[in-house]
């Protein structure tokens, strides 16, 4: 159960704080905005690793992104994760990411032959803390 901000004991009528009692608030619905989450593991040529995280880290936000990481996972392995606001946010951006991925598919070692360079998966985010 979510509560207002009432529960830490703040609220402000007419630009006043004033002190509440909890017996002052009402708990709120729990409102529940599905996510949608894309990951996408890497291994990254030998030497390349710095040219790569640079990629990344000068890519923009896409709209409905609400989380953007990239993770070393080992000396040559990545994984990037996305969070976003729904699968039709991430389903728009696609040809951006697109985009990041084929400026670096040259900075990348094959994963393997079945895969390629890239592991992608993606889904509904079921539980978030």
């Amino acid at each position: 159960m979510k509560f207002s901000l009432a529960v830490i004991g703040l609220y402000k009528p007419d630009n006043v704080y004033k002190k509440l009692r909890r017996s002052d608030y009402q708990p709120q619905e729990d409102v529940i905005v599905p996510k949608y989450t894309n990951v996408v593991r890497f291994k990254v040529k030998a030497n390349q690793q710095a040219a790569f995280e640079s990629l990344f880290q000068e890519s923009d936000k896409w709209d409905g992104m609400l989380l953007h990481v990239l993770a070393k996972t080992g000396d040559s392995t990545y994984v990037a994760y996305g969070l976003w606001e729904s699968e039709e946010k991430m389903q728009t951006a696609m040809p951006e990411m697109i985009s990041l991925l084929d400026r670096s598919r040259h900075l990348l070692d094959e994963l393997s032959s079945e895969l390629g360079v890239t592991d992608p998966v993606s889904g509904s985010v079921v539980f978030e803390a």
